[in-house]
């Protein structure tokens, strides 16, 4: 008996606390009135189908209207040659159509505390009978889910869900379809992962590559010299000739397509107004040719330097808006033709190569190789030389690459400190490297005689280490 008694006595101390607390809630609270049943500011239910939407807000004014009997889709006055984000202006009027109250606050004509004596915004709605009515929005709630508004021609302040109200603040250009570049017909592959477009040419330049802009090109098949090797058929040919790296370079050139915009910033209506984003003379410009199968046909953008918020200004020709862009997603930006090329020079398939000739000026090695896969025969000297290793030193060959660009070339008469000739089965012209003193640690490499770039001193004193080692028969190891 002892027990239930407690138990009673401490069930009235909890139910005391419980009403002292909803006491002291209700005396610090808003003087919000709670609704009984739901109340409607708009319920298009009974008020009708909103056919026109009049905003204005701080960056002007604007409407959007219901398309007439048999249009499709809501539009904006003026921006009608432009994409619209169909479904942004959906949601918008969706909102509208059943905005209901979160609570009331009764009487005071101050409306200043609420933000209501300037509204920052004014939104008259019109409904397809002819009805209408209009929509002051003040100042969110301290409760952060709010927002105060008024209604013309009612009493007191409502209440009403922030994030219904929240794009009638946005300018009328915050609805127009924020995609920069679509490509239509896109392929997949096995995986289900979308596939890039091809494309014929990309030409990039601007103020970034002023005295180099850039070309790459599609080739018709692999040359020869790439039997049973990855090919990646995109070829740089301005301002020289190489190939565009797989890995590096076409992930970077790919980012030109799919490309969307963080917002629309300008409609643009002089083309004076180009200066004011640095979209005159652009720092970076990239003109894609010919996209085959992805029915988008060709285009150009020029785009503005990267500021410190990490974004840029952009235009897409023939279209006229300013878009902002984070420059993260716009990777050709500021790569040069060093950039994207493959660094590897070139690899030749080893059952392609009849001879390969290594020259120094104190010293050459001549390999003459016959036979195919496990049958290849490698002789020097008259002697044979052991296939397994002599694959090994061509491994190493083949690791020949541009380590960091210059505009440096070898000294009028200088003398290659190595020289590596191809000489292949099917009579195709010889294949040459020539490497160049230059400065500490580092030769000049040119590719038949072409512009030349940096790689290590390191990688010609092994070639001809090797070299001697397997004539000596001595294991070699690859030079990567």
């Amino acid at each position: 008996m002892k027990r239930i008694l407690i138990i009673a006595v401490l069930a009235l101390v909890i139910a005391g606390l419980g009403v002292t607390v909803l006491l002291l809630g209700k005396s610090d609270a808003a003087p919000v009135q709670e609704r009984e049943t739901a109340e409607y500011i708009i319920n298009s239910a009974q008020d009708g189908d909103i056919s026109r939407i009049a905003i204005k807000n701080e960056s002007g004014e604007y409407e959007i209207l219901a398309p007439a009997q048999g249009g499709e889709g809501l539009f904006i006055p003026g921006l009608e040659d432009l994409k619209p984000d169909s479904f942004f202006l959906s949601v918008t009027r969706s909102r509208l159509s059943f905005l209901m109250s979160q609570g009331s606050i009764a009487g005071g004509e101050d409306l200043a505390p609420f933000g209501l004596s300037e509204p920052r915004a004014v939104v008259k709605v019109s409904f397809a009978d002819g009805g209408e009515r209009t929509i002051f929005i003040g100042n969110d709630a301290p409760d952060g889910a709010n927002t105060y508004t008024r209604i013309l021609g009612k009493e007191g302040v409502y209440l009403a869900a922030r994030r219904d109200l929240e794009n009638c603040l946005l300018r009328s250009l915050d609805f127009v379809d924020k995609t920069i570049v679509e490509v239509q017909g896109n392929t997949v592959n096995p995986s289900g992962e979308g596939v890039p477009p091809e494309f014929e040419r990309i030409e990039l330049g601007g103020a970034f590559r002023r005295d180099e802009p850039v070309r790459i090109v599609k080739t018709e098949g692999p040359p020869p010299d790439r039997s049973g090797i990855a090919y990646n058929p995109y070829q740089i040919v301005q301002p020289v000739h190489a190939n565009v790296s797989i890995d590096k370079g076409l992930p970077n050139l790919e980012a030109l397509f799919d490309l969307k915009a963080i917002r629309v910033v300008h409609f643009l209506t002089d083309p004076g107004e180009l200066v004011r984003y640095g979209l005159a003379e652009p720092y970076s410009t990239a003109t894609v040719l010919g996209t085959l199968g992805s029915g988008l046909g060709g285009f150009s953008l020029r785009a503005s330097a990267p500021g410190e918020d990490g974004r840029i200004y952009l235009l897409r020709e023939g279209v006229p808006l300013i878009y902002e862009v984070a420059s993260d997603t716009v990777p050709w930006l500021e790569l040069s033709f060093f950039d994207l090329m493959d660094k590897l020079v070139i690899l030749p398939f080893i059952d392609n190569v009849a001879r390969l000739e290594v020259y120094s000026p104190d010293i050459s090695y001549t390999f003459t190789l016959s036979g195919e896969g496990d049958g290849l025969v490698v002789q020097a000297g008259g002697e044979t030389i052991d296939t397994a290793n002599f694959r090994t030193l061509y491994q190493t060959v083949l690791t020949a690459m541009y380590e960091s660009y210059t505009r440096e070339l070898p000294e009028a008469g200088s003398v290659p400190l190595l020289e590596i000739r191809y000489h292949y089965r099917d009579g195709k012209p010889v294949d040459k490297l020539s490497f160049y003193p230059a400065i500490a640690r580092r030769v000049l490499l040119s590719y038949n005689g072409r512009r030349p770039f940096y790689t290590y001193s390191a990688y010609v004193d092994k070639v001809l280490t090797d070299c001697a080692q397997v004539l000596a028969g001595k294991k070699v190891r690859s030079y990567i």
